[in-house]
């Protein structure tokens, strides 16, 4: 168990407590640090010299194709996939005030950014979506500045520190909801704070390349499962979102057979588990019926 406290509050972090998915989390197999004269703003021409991480690769990156096999070609630089998820959200929020040497440390253990270097609000992905379809092909170098990640890193902790006050009833500051180019918001009343918070989170769980349901029948018994895209950064606001509200995973109900996002603990294993609809009484009904089969074995 991991604890991050931020403004006198605990916020616990477990690997358990999270929703099963589909990662798709990339670790190069090192990570330096030059200063490289890039872009620092999307839209602008205007180039400066800043810190950046460079990743082993390909030069000039990689075009989105649904036909180039991306991640062959990492491999053959010596990329590998992270399973383990456990801490991503404590080790990015930590970033916020670290070295330039510090977030390069964070990157060889999760992985770039993957922000696309076309688009404004996409992260490079390895296939076209087919529901977001840009009017140029996303496009992504081995190439990231420092900047990127810190800013990042800033509207994370400002975001918990917002959520901590919104939860014990009051609001943000305006230093926090400016993190977020949201000064004004600070003068709303909990309630509309809550509201632009929401609306926030679930724009980046929305976010084009990020989070989509996946039925995996892989193996003899299916499950419902999350894709989260391409590099932590989709898990990260998924884990965010759950934190938040709590949340311990998705099951399927024994009495209804519905799937439902459970709040709270995790079921204990081999024993059953309900939806709030069903709850006690499917419990209760489902005992009952296992005494009475037991009685009549007598």
């Amino acid at each position: 168990m991991r604890r991050h406290e931020k403004d006198s509050e605990v916020w616990q972090e477990s690997g358990e407590q999270f929703l099963a998915g589909i990662y798709g989390i990339l670790v190069p197999p090192n990570v330096t640090l030059e200063t490289r004269r890039i872009r620092t703003r999307l839209r602008s021409r205007k180039k400066e010299d800043v810190a950046c991480l460079i990743y082993p690769g390909p030069s000039d990156g990689f075009t989105q194709d649904d036909r180039m096999p991306t991640w062959r070609v990492l491999q053959t630089f010596g990329w590998k996939r992270r399973e383990k998820t456990d801490g991503l959200l404590v080790d990015f929020a930590q970033l916020d005030k670290v070295t330039d040497e510090e977030i390069a440390h964070f990157a060889r253990h999760w992985g770039p950014l993957w922000y696309c270097q076309e688009h404004p609000y996409c992260t490079f992905t390895l296939v076209t979506s087919q529901n977001y379809k840009p009017p140029t092909p996303c496009h992504w170098t081995p190439v990231e500045s420092t900047l990127a990640f810190r800013s990042r890193a800033r509207m994370v902790s400002a975001m918990i520190r917002i959520a901590q006050s919104l939860l014990r009833g009051s609001g943000g500051t305006t230093r926090d909801w400016g993190l977020l180019g949201m000064e004004k918001v600070a003068s709303y009343p909990p309630a509309a704070q809550r509201f632009c918070m929401a609306h926030t989170i679930s724009g980046y769980l929305r976010a084009p390349g990020g989070i989509s349901f996946f039925f995996d029948w892989s193996v003899s018994k299916p499950k419902l499962t999350f894709l989260t895209g391409l590099g932590f950064i989709h898990l990260l606001w998924q884990q965010m979102a759950q934190l938040f509200a709590g949340v311990a995973g998705v099951y399927t109900c024994d009495a209804c057979q519905r799937v439902y996002i459970r709040s709270g603990r995790k079921p204990q294993a081999g024993r059953e588990n309900f939806c709030e609809d069903c709850g006690t009484k499917a419990a209760k009904r489902k005992f009952a019926r296992r005494k009475r089969a037991a009685g009549a074995l007598k």
